[in-house]
Parts: structure tokens; C-alpha cells; sequence
């Protein structure tokens, strides 16, 4: 959450225009963090979902990496 809270707080407007995908990545992460519970708690196919789930949230912040390079 470190990332998105640095991309909200824009102090000096640095972050201009600002990152579209701000509120997807927030739901990826909170998804993902629940993935890692329901995987740690066992249960049929929880393992791969967490995977799947991982896959997701690199992803999205691969476009924030790409965003920021692009500032």
C-alpha cells in the first residue's frame, strides 16, 4: 500500500497526469492479500488461485513501474 499512498499523496504535483489505475491496483492488492490467507488456511485450489492472483497484481504494477518511468 506503500505505492499507492506515495501515488495519492502526490506532494508538488509530481505525479501529473495521475495514475488511472490507482483504485484497480488497491482492489488487486487487497484480493491478492486475501488470496495469501485462504492459501495459508488450506483448501482445494487456494495455492493456485493465490498464483493467479499474484500474476494479477504484478501486472498492474508493472504499469505503475511503466508510469513512473514515463514521468
Amino acid at each position: 500500500m506503500a505505492i499507492t499512498a506515495a501515488l495519492r499523496k502526490n506532494s508538488g504535483g509530481f505525479y501529473s497526469p495521475m495514475f488511472k489505475d490507482l483504485k484497480m491496483m488497491d482492489d488487486q492488492i487487497i484480493i491478492y492479500d486475501k488470496s495469501i490467507t485462504k492459501s495459508k488456511n488450506g483448501g482445494k485450489g487456494m495455492a493456485a488461485n493465490k498464483n493467479t492472483q499474484k500474476r494479477s497484481l504484478k501486472g498492474i504494477l508493472d504499469n505503475v513501474l511503466a508510469y513512473i518511468d514515463n514521468l
